[in-house]
């Protein structure tokens, strides 16, 4: 029986399958894919993925997030947020990089991050502009 390195290991990814409807708060560091329903909070200290029929009403924070369903609710990605041409958002986005492909719904006010800074608070954005 050969073992593996720590290296090797590879990385969990919780699922939440096209039948399954939760209702609650999720909080995990592994990478997460919803292609269900799911109403209540949810933390992912690695990358969010949801599917072209999955449904959140909630907000949502992730490392990177790829939105691929419905979002009613606000949305932080720490370094990414890309909404496929299937998403559609009701809800403000939070991040470094957003990418809004061709063909996605997005309602919602959008509110870029410096790299490496986090959120910028509005007064520090005055202070920016008159340096």
């Amino acid at each position: 029986m050969s073992q593996r390195k720590p290296d090797q290991e590879s990385k969990l990814i919780t699922l939440i399958s096209k039948e399954t409807r939760l209702k609650g708060k999720l909080k995990t560091s592994d990478d997460v894919r919803i292609d269900g329903h799911f109403i209540g909070d949810i933390e992912v200290t690695g990358k969010l993925v949801t599917g072209p029929e999955s449904y959140i009403k909630g907000t949502v924070s992730a490392i990177d997030i790829v939105l691929g369903g419905e979002l009613k609710g606000n949305a932080k990605g720490v370094w990414s947020i890309t909404l496929q041409p299937t998403a559609s958002v009701k809800g403000d986005l939070s991040t470094e990089e957003l990418t809004i492909e061709q063909g996605a719904f997005f309602d919602g006010k959008s509110n870029m991050t410096q790299k490496g800074k986090g959120v910028i608070a509005p007064e520090e954005t005055l202070h920016l502009q008159e340096a």
